[in-house]
């Protein structure tokens, strides 16, 4: 896959420089262009976890996907430009103070004299990359971010407008292959456990907050705090909501 068909895919005509202000580029531009979606799963496509079809699906039939598909073509992304990354297992925090289990969530260890932390695929998240120091608030429209370190891992905290600071996930810098989250992403694209088996969705953010087709709501909501809902009436309006916001023709797909 040639790497200008990706940034173009990500509304980039030129290689943004491998730094600090080329990754910041690069992440946000991916999070305004490429949904998180779990698709495949609610109409029996496979999920292979290989660059060739990671980057098939997302450039050339212009899908999205879970955690592990967009953080691993983005992680082929950011090689091709000339970071030294590797990919991070991460553990999703729960309503009751646990966490999920190992490798439920893939995030992106970027190396440099300042580390970073990349992540286009968590959804409602931020969206430059932070910073890897250790109770340092990273402040974004809407949303602050800071990193507790406790027994080698890194806990990341978000805090919305004035509500509290929430655990989103822990993480070790510890790096891993595609073959290590295999056994999670085929639990959540088979096992009825899963939430990704409960209702389809694609979510993708935009300059002003982001929108969301769940199940039979279209969803837009605001760095603000805002909040708008629209019921969808039937899977044709649910279909013409995907091709009309987020570009994606399940027809064709």
């Amino acid at each position: 896959m040639d790497i200008f068909a990706y940034l173009k895919r990500i509304g980039l005509e030129t290689v943004p420089a491998a730094d600090a202000d080329g990754l910041a580029r690069v992440h946000y531009h991916h999070l305004l262009h490429v949904p998180f979606e779990n698709l495949s799963i609610h109409t029996n496509e496979p999920i292979k976890l290989n660059d060739a079809h990671l980057l098939d699906k997302i450039i050339r039939r212009n899908r999205g996907g879970l955690c592990y598909e967009l953080n691993g073509a983005f992680a082929w992304l950011l090689r091709h430009m000339g970071f030294r990354i590797h990919l991070v297992s991460a553990e999703v925090a729960l309503h009751d103070d646990t966490y999920s289990p190992r490798h439920d969530h893939m995030a992106i260890f970027v190396d440099g004299d300042i580390p970073m932390l990349a992540d286009v695929g968590f959804g409602d998240f931020f969206r430059y990359p932070l910073q890897l120091v250790p109770n340092f608030i990273q402040h974004e429209p809407g949303r602050a971010y800071k990193l507790l370190e406790k027994s080698n891992k890194f806990i990341l905290q978000q805090k919305i407008l004035d509500e509290p600071w929430i655990n989103l996930f822990r993480f070790s810098l510890e790096p891993y292959g595609y073959a290590d989250f295999q056994g999670m992403c085929s639990f959540h694209e088979n096992s009825l456990e899963s939430h990704f088996s409960k209702t389809p969705i694609a979510s993708l953010a935009t300059a002003d907050g982001r929108i969301t087709v769940s199940g039979q709501q279209f969803i837009r909501t605001g760095l603000n705090g805002s909040r708008t809902e629209l019921a969808i009436e039937d899977k044709h309006q649910f279909d013409q909501l995907l091709k009309e916001h987020f570009g994606i023709d399940l027809m064709r797909n």
